[in-house]
């Protein structure tokens, strides 16, 4: 019975992650992620990620904080690889606007065309910000009435 409420666990998992890097992303990978999450007791450190990265993308940064939080105290699961890291770094970083940081932590992921990687969504976010005009910067400083 666990074996099996684990694998389902990690199907839910699985679409959750694939809900948010192919393509669009899918209103659906928050309901997956959440189902996850939960079908592992908040306690597997790969679902509590993927949660925190769904939370991410749909820009919720303090759901995405508090599971990354609950990610870091958790025992069960496997850790991201580096590439996720980068990858996660460099939505941060373009949700706070900060283009050059994210640009070089989307660049920092290594070519893998493996379905499901990270590569794929960091090129495309790398696109993304290149298609965005740059910002002009102020001439005048602000002054308070």
């Amino acid at each position: 019975m666990v074996d099996a409420h684990y694998r389902e666990a990690y199907a839910d998992n699985e679409l959750a992650w694939s809900g948010v890097w192919e393509g669009p992303p899918d209103p659906q990978a928050l309901r997956w992620a959440l189902a996850a999450a939960k079908a592992t007791h908040y306690h597997d450190r790969s679902m509590m990620q993927t949660l925190a990265t769904v939370y991410t993308v749909l820009d919720q940064p303090d759901k995405e904080l508090d599971a990354e939080v609950t990610a870091a105290h958790s025992a069960g699961g496997y850790d991201h690889p580096p590439s996720y890291w980068a990858l996660t770094e460099g939505l941060r970083a373009r949700d706070l606007g900060l283009p050059d940081l994210a640009r070089a932590a989307f660049s920092r992921v290594p070519r893998d065309d493996t379905p499901g990687c990270s590569y794929l969504p960091a090129q495309r976010y790398l696109k993304d910000l290149d298609a965005t005009p740059a910002q002009v910067e102020p001439t005048e400083q602000f002054q308070p009435p």
